[in-house]
């Protein structure tokens, strides 16, 4: 499948969100994920101050783009995400491992209560996510990337690289499943329930799971 650009929702998602209007392509391309996976018909939760106080993105980031609270699951999952926004970069199974990796640490340092060699908005977005929470068990992470797979083969060996080490569940969304997604509820239809993407089964049968 021939990749999307993004920038076509660009316009529109400016134009409805005019809050955003300023922010730059490879942060629009992260509000666009998340409006669209996480709240696709709920504009009320998509509001400008919780969703700016969700991007975390910048020095010190620990490799954490957005932290947002997953609204349509059971316990209120925390999700971390890292946003890879580029039109012609080849994604490779190492630069996921190594962002995963360096997410991997940042938590580990934030269950320990070491918070000093973080920026104040990553530290403050996952403080109020992890309100009343007392373990981790609820936290996943979602890779989002505009990169499309050139074919099954590739996407299944990039999903195999991010499991590899990582102890918190892992999601990868590619531009074909983002696009699908923003078609989908853009023509009204029922769309899949934002959830986990069993990819285990036989024959890579895929099924949602909840």
């Amino acid at each position: 499948m021939e990749p999307v650009a993004f920038d076509k929702y660009f316009d529109e998602f400016k134009e409805k969100y005019p809050f955003f209007k300023n922010e730059k392509d490879y942060r629009l391309f992260t509000l666009l994920v998340i409006k669209y996976m996480f709240y696709p018909g709920d504009d009320t939760g998509f509001g400008q101050d919780n969703i700016q106080d969700a991007l975390t993105d910048g020095a010190n980031d620990g490799g954490i783009d957005a932290i947002i609270n997953d609204p349509a699951s059971d316990n209120n999952d925390v999700v971390i995400i890292q946003s890879k926004y580029f039109n012609k970069t080849v994604l490779r199974p190492d630069s996921i491992v190594a962002e995963l990796y360096k997410i991997q640490e940042t938590l580990d340092e934030f269950k320990k209560n070491k918070f000093s060699s973080r920026n104040d908005r990553v530290v403050t977005a996952f403080k109020n996510a992890m309100l009343g929470k007392t373990d981790d068990k609820d936290i996943r992470i979602v890779f989002i990337t505009s990169y499309e797979p050139k074919n099954l083969k590739e996407r299944h060996k990039l999903e195999r690289a991010a499991k590899k080490g990582i102890k918190y569940p892992v999601e990868l969304l590619f531009n074909s499943d983002i696009n699908n997604q923003i078609m989908s509820v853009n023509s009204g239809k029922v769309c899949v329930e934002y959830d986990t993407l069993d990819l285990d089964q036989a024959n890579n049968y895929l099924k949602y799971t909840n």
